[in-house]
Parts: C-alpha cells; sequence; structure tokens
C-alpha cells in the first residue's frame, strides 16, 4: 500500500522586524536598542555558563606535567625528541622517567593526541616521583589511555596498590619515593592523554582543563633548569676566582630544590685573547634562586674576566630530580 503524506497546517504568528522603521524607531534608536538587547543576552548567557562550570567536580592534580593531549604544552627541558628510547628508566620528560625492564625495549612518542608509548619485549612505561606524597585518606590515580578512563582508588597509608593486565595502573615505594607508574605489557601502541593523582573516590580526571604551561614549567624548574641559548649564543660575564677556573652566577625563576648535579656539552669560555674549552663544568654554591656554577679551564689567572658561552647546540643542566 503506498503511503501518503500527512497534511501540515504552517501559521505564522508573526515576522520578526529587522529594520528601524518597522518598530517606529530611529536609526540611532534602532541601535542603541540592538546594543542593548546583545549586552543584555552574553550578561545571561556567561551567568548561566559559568555557573555550569562551577558546579562541574575538578580536584587538584597532585602530579606535575600529567597533561599530554596538548604536545606543546608538555614540558620538555632536554628537549628529548620522538621516538626517543631509553637505555634503563631515567627521567626524559620533566619530572616523568622512563620504566623499563629491557634495554631500548620501549619507545615514546610524541602524538598529535598525547604521549604514545610502544614496547617490542617486556614491559614499559612512566613514572612519577611526589616530594610531598598524602600519607593518610583515600586518593584516585587514573589515567585517560586511547581515550578510556583507568582508574585506581587507594588507602594513602599504605601507598601499594594496582590494577589491570596489558595496562597496568600502580602506587608503590620506588627508590623510599612514593611513586605513581604506568606500564604496557603488549606491543600495542599507546596513547597517553593525560594522567591525574586526586584526593577522594571518584576520579574527576574528564573535568580538568588543560594546564597552564607557564605554571607547569616553574613547578618543573624546582627539579630541573636547563641553561640553553634561543638565540646564536647564551653569554654570560664572570670572573676567575682561582686559579684555572671561572665562576658563573645565574638567577633562576625559581629556587631548586637541592643542590644540583651538573652536566653539560658544547660550552666555551671567551676572554680578551682566547677561546677556552672547558675540563669540567660543575655546581659551586646556591643562595635563594642565585646558582653559581663553576667552570674549570686549562690556564686562568685570578681575576680574569670571561663570558661563558652556550651556543644553540649545547647546554649546562642543573638537574635537582628526586
Amino acid at each position: 500500500m503506498a503511503l501518503t503524506q500527512c497534511p501540515v497546517k504552517t501559521t505564522i504568528i508573526g515576522e520578526l522586524a529587522t529594520e528601524a522603521d518597522q518598530r517606529g524607531l530611529t536609526e540611532q534608536e534602532f541601535k542603541d536598542k540592538f546594543d542593548e538587547f546583545g549586552k543584555t543576552f552574553v550578561e545571561w548567557f556567561n551567568q548561566v555558563h559559568l555557573k555550569d562550570v562551577e558546579n562541574i567536580p575538578c580536584n587538584p592534580n597532585l602530579l606535575n606535567n600529567a597533561y599530554f593531549e596538548l604536545k606543546d604544552a608538555i614540558v620538555n627541558q632536554k628537549g628529548t625528541p620522538s621516538g626517543w628510547k631509553a637505555s634503563t628508566s631515567m627521567y626524559f620528560i620533566d619530572r616523568w622517567k622512563s620504566y623499563i625492564n629491557i634495554t631500548l625495549n620501549t619507545t615514546y612518542t610524541f602524538e598529535t593526541n598525547g604521549l604514545g608509548i610502544q614496547v617490542s619485549d617486556g614491559y614499559g612505561g612512566i613514572a612519577q616521583l611526589l616530594e610531598f606524597a598524602p600519607n593518610e585518606g583515600m586518593y584516585t590515580f587514573s589515567a585517560i589511555i586511547d581515550g578510556i578512563v583507568h582508574s585506581l582508588t587507594f588507602d594513602a597509608n599504605t601507598w601499594n596498590a594496582q590494577i589491570g593486565t596489558n595496562i597496568e595502573l600502580a602506587v608503590l615505594t620506588y627508590y623510599d619515593k612514593k611513586t605513581v607508574r604506568i606500564l604496557f605489557y603488549d606491543t600495542v601502541k599507546h596513547i597517553i592523554q593525560r594522567v591525574k593523582l586526586e584526593k577522594g573516590t571518584v576520579s574527576t580526571i574528564l573535568n580538568d582543563p588543560p594546564q597552564d604551561f607557564g605554571d607547569t614549567l616553574r613547578k618543573c624548574q624546582r627539579f630541573q633548569y636547563r641553561l640553553t641559548s634561543k638565540g646564536t649564543a647564551f653569554p654570560c660575564i664572570g670572573f676567575s676566582t682561582e686559579q684555572n677556573a671561572y665562576l658563573f652566577a645565574f638567577g633562576l625563576p625559581t629556587e631548586l630544590r637541592i643542590n644540583p648535579t651538573v652536566t653539560w656539552s658544547n660550552v666555551t669560555v671567551r676572554t680578551s685573547s682566547a677561546i677556552l674549552t672547558p675540563t669540567d663544568v660543575t655546581f659551586y654554591t646556591m643562595v635563594g634562586n642565585i646558582v653559581n656554577i663553576k667552570v674549570s679551564v686549562a690556564s686562568a689567572n685570578i681575576g680574569d674576566v670571561g663570558i661563558l658561552r652556550i651556543p644553540v647546540d649545547g647546554f649546562i643542566n642543573l638537574d635537582a630530580n628526586l
């Protein structure tokens, strides 16, 4: 049987006046009324919208540098490249250590939607050690992995819990520090979008806004600061206060957690008559956020003035990590 179209009755109940003369107003009066309406609508919308946002639960994240969805927002002072493989468990992006059981078995990549981790054999993943870990109450450790929320609720009195098989979330004591860890036991490339540690028994990770890069960077610089050049060279004037060595002072954005360990590459000292290649670069003293670095050279007299130069491919790394 053929279907027939139901009749539809349309009634016009009115028309919107869109011209000034249709409303009996002058052009300026019409504009003023329109502006008043626009302002009222925006105020109403903001009040409703902000009220909705304020009602969304979102606990503070106790982890640093834990929002990977925007790769440009990941704090990576070392400049670890995408496709990096670790020879051992070690720091690679700020505050995060690679965690592996076989040398070079895990590849870390920076994807457009998160941190990629792929294991070829054994297991691999990431871990963050906490400086000030909670020691009582219930907490939730969660992560968005491949678009799915994985969460683990645990008692902070014990810091000993784990869930998962191919994808494992765990809280544990590692090198005497309370630690959160994510491990992968299969050979699939997994994408971690976000990670969170928070008070309570319910994960609010889906409600978190993107991390503020500047705020995250400052928090990370308490544990590591990398002196690098943003242009052709990083110049700093210093003095030779002892035979065959120069002291250079740096004012850092924040105070380091402890006296740092120094690593360096491709650094020179320029004097009025020569360019000197250091024999060593070491930590000397730290007062507040002022760090003094000692640069040893083959030949320098007390009172000599030198300029420390760090070209674009060089660095001095101050490591105060846990």
